[in-house]
């Protein structure tokens, strides 16, 4: 993935608008061999302008946001961004997304027709999962809809498979 197909049996880095490409293009490939039978979370913890991947990354200088789920991941990871953009401490992760051109990834992914970058983002309060001996659970969600800007809280329910396959 680093080297954007370029080589498969070492390391070779490519121009980094291809390698971020190459994130969404290998995106694509995971959901076409899901047949997008997939729910997606993001753990918004421990943020630092370094990838976790690095032997060493820095350690965080942001607060914890939370958790993020979504049907659509390119919305999700969208939603993210835009919660460190407006987060009291997040400039430094901002500076490192903008100085890395980091959101083309999720312009790519749209394009690609992965998912949207728009979105509706909802605050989970209280969330209970009832499983039924079968391959699928029910999760009921008090939420509180932050779009909208409504004060009071809705009950919602999803079926959520357990099994991808």
């Amino acid at each position: 993935m680093h080297s954007a197909g370029v080589a498969s049996d070492h390391w070779v880095t490519a121009e980094q608008d291809d390698f971020l490409e190459s994130m969404a293009e290998a995106d694509e490939a995971v959901i076409n061999h899901m047949h997008g039978k997939m729910m997606y979370l993001n753990v918004m913890n421990r943020l630092s302008v370094d990838c976790d991947c690095l032997p060493n990354p820095s350690e965080p200088d942001m607060h914890d946001i939370g958790v993020l789920s979504s049907l659509d991941p390119v919305a999700l990871d969208q939603a993210c961004v835009d919660l460190i953009h407006i987060a009291p401490d997040g400039a430094s992760v901002t500076e490192r997304i903008a100085s890395r051109h980091g959101e083309h990834t999720l312009e790519y992914a749209e394009e690609l027709g992965i998912g949207s970058r728009s979105y509706r983002l909802t605050v989970a309060t209280a969330i209970a999962v009832f499983a039924f001996g079968s391959t699928n659970a029910i999760a009921a969600t008090w939420t509180s809809d932050l779009a909208a800007g409504l004060p009071g809280l809705a009950l919602q329910w999803a079926l959520i498979p357990l099994a991808a396959y």
